[in-house]
């Protein structure tokens, strides 16, 4: 009797025990889910910017899935057939204005600055540069763990890490272009402020100008006062996603169409650059020598993705829905679409190399593209639970 008195005693006790940690997991989750829940309600969020990072990010997946069709990381392509071919020119144009869209998402939410320059440095530091720097790390050193590469490959990549990105890594471009301009809109924000709506129209006027130059020197070389070793012409400086920023600005601003009114001109306007973004990679694959050449028509501030990105803003910005289901996992993709970006490449060289084996190629890429994006969401969501995650997420 002694001994079962003890043994329920300690049965007791050690569910206690068990209670005590399942209430204390369960006021963790309500913390996390309910807490974060009631801040998003105090802050009014901008609808159709969830469901604007949720499409993007598939636009980005895929071109990186698309890439692995003709490209082999080298500067070099190759199609295997006809079918890759056609393939990739319709399926990876779709995707190439991705970029463009995240970036005037972030100029949508942040320009003009609602804080001083010493404040959003801060908030960007720890949202976004912290994270980047830690996948940096992870892209050169977790390769070794599998045998991707040896230590003096990584004793290259961390040397090659202090002044760029890894091959492992090359996607983290868009990550430098985008600190890039984080650190200019500090410098836009004031003229912003106080810029007139034409002074803005001429500014995207020259901007506009900008995204044909690259098309131009094709057929005439250095123009504008460029010469060989000085590429900083006349409109240097107006180029580049710059023109994103403010065309982010401006819209928010001035453009309040009507559901009418942007279906007839935003779909146009998005078909015209999706015709010339195929046309121009089709065509251009039977006679250029290397991938860069290959891509050229896919300029991110090119006349023809620039195109796509302004029909597809547009028609994004016409989505209001925000009950239910669909807009809580819109929203919860929508945080943790950053994190995506940076884990996604640990995931979709193994998918797309397996799928390559078994299917042919239009459905190697689209579901190298879904499974990439369920695989990635699933592992950021499950980072997001440790403490202190946005470190590592953003």
């Amino acid at each position: 009797r002694i001994i079962l008195k003890q043994f329920l005693l300690f049965c007791e006790s050690i569910e206690r025990y068990y209670i005590s940690l399942w209430l204390l997991f369960c006021l963790t989750i309500k913390y996390k889910f309910m807490g974060s829940s009631k801040l998003s309600s105090e802050t009014e969020r901008i609808v159709f910017l969830d469901y604007l990072r949720v499409f993007a990010m598939f636009l980005v997946f895929g071109v990186h899935a698309s890439e692995s069709v003709y490209s082999d990381g080298t500067l070099n392509f190759l199609f295997k057939n006809e079918t890759d071919r056609l393939s990739v020119s319709f399926m990876s144009s779709f995707s190439r204005y991705g970029v463009d869209l995240y970036v005037m998402a972030s100029a949508f939410l942040l320009l003009p600055l609602k804080t001083d320059s010493k404040t959003f440095f801060k908030r960007r530091f720890t949202r976004v540069v912290i994270p980047f720097v830690f996948w940096l790390l992870m892209y050169a050193f977790l390769p070794c763990l599998w045998g991707a590469c040896d230590v003096a490959q990584l004793k290259d990549y961390l040397v090659q890490l202090c002044v760029n990105t890894i091959p492992p890594a090359n996607h983290l471009w868009f990550i430098y272009m985008l600190i890039g301009l984080y650190m200019l809109m500090p410098i836009l924000s004031p003229w912003l402020k106080q810029v007139s709506r034409r002074g803005e129209e001429c500014f995207l006027l020259v901007w506009l100008l900008t995204t044909v130059i690259s098309f131009i020197h094709d057929r005439f070389g250095y123009m504008y006062g460029e010469m060989p070793g000085y590429p900083y012409g006349m409109f240097y400086y107006f180029s580049g996603f710059i023109g994103f920023l403010v065309l982010a600005h401006y819209i928010r601003n001035y453009v309040n169409w009507s559901m009418k009114k942007t279906l007839i001109i935003s779909i146009p306007l998005f078909l015209a650059g999706y015709a010339m973004c195929v046309y121009s990679f089709y065509n251009r694959s039977f006679y250029v020598d290397c991938v860069e050449d290959l891509e050229h028509g896919w300029d991110n501030t090119g006349m023809a993705t620039v195109m796509m990105a302004i029909g597809a803003f547009m028609l994004i910005k016409k989505i209001t829905y925000s009950k239910g289901f669909l807009y809580k996992l819109v929203k919860d993709i929508s945080l943790k679409s950053y994190g995506m970006y940076l884990v996604h490449m640990m995931f979709l060289p193994f998918i797309y190399a397996y799928l390559s084996s078994v299917l042919p190629t239009p459905w190697t890429i689209f579901l190298s593209v879904l499974i990439t994006y369920v695989v990635s969401y699933l592992a950021v969501k499950i980072i997001s639970f440790i403490p202190n995650s946005k470190y590592i997420i953003g």
